[in-house]
């Protein structure tokens, strides 16, 4: 199975961080780090922020069916699985 890891800056007026994203055939599975977490009124930037770098790895499908998307967060402890666009 062929693998694909990027990073991308993730940048608001609170917070700085990294979105690594490890692309599979299967699903995509993002990890979240910032130099700040809770929350600090950036939420809509954040959103657009994410939503910017997901929009952009289901363009780059190679796949017809939309994958899974595992969100982690590990200095936080939280993991999320997104599915059709909406959180599980």
């Amino acid at each position: 199975m062929s693998m694909t890891v990027r990073e991308y800056p993730i940048t608001t007026r609170a917070r700085t961080g990294t979105l690594t994203v490890t692309e599979a055939p299967d699903q995509v599975r993002v990890m979240l780090k910032f130099d700040r977490y809770g929350v600090l009124g950036d939420e809509p930037e954040l959103e657009r922020e994410l939503g910017r770098v997901l929009d952009q790895c289901a363009r780059e499908s190679r796949t017809i069916e939309p994958r899974p998307i595992v969100l982690e967060s590990p200095d936080v402890g939280q993991r999320s699985l997104i599915l059709g666009g909406k959180e599980q």
